[in-house]
């Protein structure tokens, strides 16, 4: 595949709808999940969908997922940061599992940068995966493995 990402890649979905229909390979689109009218431009051009869950615009998520509830190859990330608080998790959990709780979940445990200066702990990830397990059925824990390896 193809894949399509940031900054926001939907922020040019007037490019994306020339450009996507031209590509040879199915597209793999990675967003922040906030841009529910531009999504539902492109949704049926996309193979592949990895959805970002911000705290703070759990509306335009929700606008969001509504579009690719009934679509196959959606994923949903979620950052785990440190000292996450059950609250959030719980959120995230109610909102994907009223569209369709067989959409996977991705956590990802922060790797500090600009302004974070922790990364979650292993207490934080479990936390994250235990509170979870119990509304959603697929949830992986999967690091930023570049950042494993030393590559920017």
């Amino acid at each position: 595949s193809i894949s399509l990402t940031g900054g926001e890649p939907l922020l040019q979905v007037d490019a994306l709808k020339e450009l996507i229909p031209k590509l040879p390979l199915p597209v793999f689109l990675e967003t922040n999940g906030t841009l529910a009218s531009h999504m539902a431009e492109v949704a049926d051009l996309v193979t592949y969908f990895s959805v970002d869950f911000k705290p703070g615009f759990e509306t335009e998520f929700i606008d969001f997922i509504d579009i690719l509830k009934d679509k196959k190859n959606v994923f949903v990330k979620f950052i785990v940061t440190k000292g996450i608080h059950v609250n959030e998790l719980k959120k995230i959990a109610k909102i994907i599992s009223s569209f369709n709780d067989e959409i996977p979940l991705i956590l990802q445990p922060v790797t500090p940068f600009s302004g974070i200066k922790e990364k979650a702990t292993m207490d934080d990830i479990l936390r994250a995966y235990n509170v979870l397990k119990s509304s959603l059925k697929t949830i992986r824990v999967i690091p930023q493995t570049h950042k494993l390896m030393n590559i920017p």
